[in-house]
């Protein structure tokens, strides 16, 4: 259901379809928020929100997801799979520790929203000890915290922006004195020409 001038509202009632293992509902006109009855499809590999109009937190029950992750190669064959892309949207608040639960995910696609706070831990987690290759934050500036070194040099593509509260890895962090959930880091003060740096990692190379 791709571009396919789809209006309204996520019913509450598709978290009935638990059978359901795709969904490509990006480049729609879907509006309000995504229901937490998200959580309930257990059989899902592939959720794809990207360009539409929700707004509000993203669920915690995202973490219930946990058969989100590569297809079975033999069945399908996708060029840059990603199981999880809820980009271009409008989603605001703090990122859900729990999708730190989904140790399969093999990419996760937050680009072009609202978010803020601290980047979980458990999501770090997930680019040092899990699948996880793909993880895009950029286009969120109220994201903060210092990225851990082990995800630094973690063999994955890694987009975030740099900026005066979201440092490591090549962004210098130096300058003010921020507390973060992740240790103490050191900022420049903010800047236009910082916060549009895109700092991306490809195979322990900047690019």
């Amino acid at each position: 259901m791709h571009d396919n001038d789809l209006i309204g509202s996520i019913p509450t009632e598709i978290g009935n379809l638990v059978m359901l293992v795709d969904t490509m509902w990006s480049s729609n006109l879907l509006h309000s928020t995504l229901p937490s009855e998200i959580g309930s499809l257990s059989s899902l590999w592939r959720l794809v929100l990207s360009n539409n109009s929700l707004s509000g937190t993203i669920p915690t029950e995202v973490g219930f997801l946990k058969n989100l992750a590569m297809p079975n190669a033999n069945s399908f064959s996708f060029k840059d799979f990603v199981g999880l892309k809820l980009d271009k949207i409008s989603f605001d608040g703090r990122l859900p520790s729990e999708i730190g639960l989904l140790s399969s995910l093999p990419g996760l696609v937050l680009q072009g929203n609202k978010l803020s706070g601290v980047i979980p831990q458990e999501l770090f987690a997930l680019a040092e000890n899990g699948f996880l290759a793909d993880l895009n934050v950029t286009g969120n500036i109220g994201l903060s915290g210092l990225i851990p070194q082990n995800v630094c040099l973690a063999d994955m593509l890694f987009d975030f922006d740099c900026g005066p509260s979201l440092c490591g890895c090549a962004c210098p962090c130096e300058g003010t004195l921020i507390e973060t959930q992740q240790g103490t880091c050191r900022t420049t003060q903010a800047n236009n020409s910082i916060h549009k740096k895109l700092i991306k990692f490809h195979h322990f190379e900047l690019y």
